[in-house]
């Protein structure tokens, strides 16, 4: 039997209700790692290989090394993807001003940018800290790259995402952007 996962968001799998008999095993579409099903921890992969999913982490700029951003990267896009707002996506391959995606139903390229509100512990803007000022600069130049952007929001305070979306809002570009989670 098979189970198609869907809905499946902030990074939590549905519950498999019903598997075939107890301690059975079961079979579930875009699962690279099946064992998992039975443990609890299923992970959306949209049915990739190991090599693929690597492929989705590794950064161009670096001869494909994967190092942690980029799997951060990886989990942000295989996210948005296994709730339906991206298509299938793989990594773009240019090194150099490229995005970190292309959506191959839509050929949409879409870049990751994700704000702390208190880098290093910095507290002052001109240290690093949080601005919707800075944010919007680095949102539209995504823009002028011919990017759509997908905000990973988890290491801002809540009245700085409320900022940040007012301000999109504002310049009328919600259509470019995706929230994560």
């Amino acid at each position: 039997m098979t189970y198609k996962i869907g809905n499946v968001s902030k990074g939590q799998s549905k519950a498999l209700e019903k598997v075939e008999k107890p301690g059975g095993k079961a079979n579930v579409e875009g699962v690279h790692d099946q064992k998992a099903v039975s443990k609890g921890t299923v992970k959306y992969t949209g049915g990739r290989t190991q090599k693929e999913l690597d492929d989705l982490a590794g950064d161009p700029l670096n001869g494909g090394r994967i190092e942690g951003q980029g799997i951060k990267e990886r989990e942000i896009g295989l996210e948005l993807e296994s709730r339906g707002d991206l298509g299938r996506i793989i990594r773009d391959q240019k090194a150099d001003k490229g995005a970190e995606f292309i959506d191959t139903v839509t050929e949409k390229k879409w870049d990751v940018k994700s704000f702390g509100a208190y880098p290093n512990g910095h507290t002052l803007p001109k240290k690093g800290a949080f601005t919707v000022d800075n944010a919007m600069k680095k949102i539209k130049k995504e823009f002028e790259r011919g990017h759509n952007v997908m905000l990973d929001d988890r290491n801002l305070t809540p009245e700085h995402t409320k900022q940040l979306k007012e301000a999109i809002q504002r310049e009328g570009i919600s259509d470019k952007i995706i929230w994560y989670p």
